[in-house]
């Protein structure tokens, strides 16, 4: 299994170098999220609880994990930080 931080870190990178191909940050973006529900649900850790530490609404977030949407730098930071 792939440490979450490795997703993020690719996500990061995918950020950072302005990819263009919508199709790379998707599958890498919904990667994280796939990845991140996995630890936050490991961490007997609520949607809803997750979404409040992180400052964003649990459908946001639930739109992240599903890969719906796009992960930010700042969202990023969030959700190592929890």
């Amino acid at each position: 299994m792939i440490e979450i931080s490795t997703i993020f870190q690719e996500l990061r990178a995918a950020l950072k170098n302005h990819m263009t191909a919508r199709s790379s940050l998707t599958e890498i973006g919904a990667n994280a999220g796939a990845l991140y529900r996995e630890w936050r649900e490991s961490k007997k850790m609520s949607l809803r609880d997750a979404a409040k530490k992180m400052e964003i609404s649990p459908a946001y977030l639930s739109d992240l994990e599903r890969g719906t949407r796009r992960w930010s730098e700042k969202l990023i930071e969030k959700a190592e930080g929890l």
